[in-house]
Parts: C-alpha cells; sequence; structure tokens
C-alpha cells in the first residue's frame, strides 16, 4: 500500500487558514485522520503470512523508499506472557510504524477460524492447532496453543500519534509519521480537510484563528463521520453489511 504525506490536503485547507504554518495543518490532517479511521474502519489490511515462531514482521505501506512494518507475537506458550515482549527481540520498529492497530475484524489459521480471548481467561494453556487470538500487548497478536502455520488477519488500522521530526535535512519541520493511505487522501481528502480546519481554526489567540467557522467545519466533519462507517463497510460494491461482527 502506498502512503501519501499528509501536505497533499494542504491546497484544500490553507486558502481558509492562510497564516497557519502548514507543519501545523499536517498535523491537524492527521488528528482528523485517526478520528475517521476509527469511526469509518476505512483503512483495513488483510494479509497472510507464514507463521513459525518469535516475531513476525508485516509491512503495511510505503512512502519515499521507507517501509512502514507492524510487528506481531506470533508465539503462544513458548514466550513469556510479560507484555507479550521477551528481553532478546529488538523492538526498535515497533516504535517506527506509521500505524497501529485500531480493531482486529477476524483471523484464521489455516483456514479455521480462531475466538478472540482475553488472555486472563486462559487457566490452561491446550495443546494442538492455534484455536484462539489474543494480545498482551498493543500491536501484537498471540496465538494460543502455538503451532507453524499459516495466519490470515484482517486489521482496520489508524495513523498513529507519534511525532519525529528532523529525519529530512531539506524539510527539518517535515514529521515522518505525517503519512496516509493514497486512499485516504483520493476518497476522503474533502471530510479530512474539514476535520483539519475545525482543529487548525479553534486554535486561540492566533492570526487564524476564527472559531465561528471552525464550529461549522466541525459540525460538518462530524455529519461525513456519521455517514463514513456504513459507506465503509458495504464498499464500494454496495454489499450487505456482516450483521456478526468480530471486536477484539
Amino acid at each position: 500500500m502506498n502512503l501519501v504525506r499528509t501536505a497533499a490536503l494542504l491546497p484544500h485547507i490553507a486558502p481558509f487558514a492562510a497564516t497557519c504554518p502548514d507543519f501545523l495543518v499536517e498535523q491537524a490532517v492527521r488528528v482528523a485522520a485517526i478520528e475517521f479511521a476509527e469511526r469509518s474502519r476505512a483503512w483495513r489490511h488483510v494479509v497472510q503470512v507464514d507463521v513459525s515462531g518469535g516475531y513476525t514482521t508485516i509491512l503495511t505501506g510505503t512512502f519515499d523508499g521507507e517501509e512502514y512494518p507492524l510487528i506481531f507475537v506470533t508465539g503462544g506458550n513458548e514466550y513469556e506472557a510479560t507484555a507479550g515482549v521477551d528481553a532478546t527481540t529488538d523492538m526498535s520498529n515497533l516504535a517506527r510504524t506509521a500505524s497501529v492497530i485500531h480493531e482486529i475484524e477476524f483471523a484464521e489459521f489455516d483456514g479455521t477460524p480462531l475466538d478472540p480471548i482475553q488472555f486472563t481467561t486462559l487457566q490452561n494453556w491446550p495443546e494442538g492447532q492455534p484455536r484462539y487470538i489474543t494480545q498482551t500487548a498493543p500491536n501484537t497478536v498471540r496465538l494460543i496453543p502455538f503451532r507453524p502455520g499459516k495466519l490470515e488477519i484482517s486489521l482496520f488500522l489508524k495513523p498513529t500519534a507519534l511525532v519525529e521530526f528532523g529525519t529530512q535535512a531539506a524539510d527539518p519541520l517535515f514529521d515522518r509519521f505525517n503519512v496516509l493511505p493514497e486512499h485516504f487522501i483520493s476518497l476522503h481528502g474533502m471530510t479530512l480537510a474539514r476535520g483539519a480546519l475545525q482543529r487548525v481554526l479553534s486554535m486561540p489567540d492566533e492570526a487564524w484563528s476564527n472559531p465561528k467557522e471552525a464550529a461549522r467545519y466541525g459540525a460538518e466533519f462530524q455529519r461525513d463521520l456519521a455517514a463514513s462507517f456504513r459507506s465503509n463497510m458495504r464498499g464500494q460494491q454496495r454489499a450487505k453489511i456482516r450483521t456478526k461482527f468480530q471486536d477484539f
């Protein structure tokens, strides 16, 4: 999946907040995108991976040649149940992801659906083929019991709230996390622009502050959010929405 810089929406926002610095506008776009992704489930990532133990990295997108991964715990009772991480694992990439898991829609192991379960409810670890999927830390999943095989998982993602400046010498105010899926811009750009304008124009005591217009854009943004979940669940093929939704 291609990721696009939030600056792509500046032409839709800057004319209405002309003196607001671009980096603040980009931050506002990402904040709007986080809320939009939570409400709409518009960022779905479905992937199949072969798991063999340890930690498996799943790529979710690239921007400017850089890969943005998610890291999953794919082990079962072979691993200590302490935050899903053992002392020998390099988790540095986890802090560099542009997306985080909002919800897990479904998971299957070798074609068999996995049941979601709270990790603390397991009194005795079963043996055999994986039957359950659980979490012991955000942005990780754990299979119980563990066995090598093929995991298929559908995730609803959202942008991270992390901030990291200074990664581009030519643009020191570039925040490397200000990137979004391309379809957020092409299909939902105006919705995100309204959400960003609400945030920017409601900043107090700035040259571009305009509480009245902020309230108007906020109302339009909330209207778009209210309609976004059903439209994204049905998709462009306008299929009926599943009546049974697995909420992890």
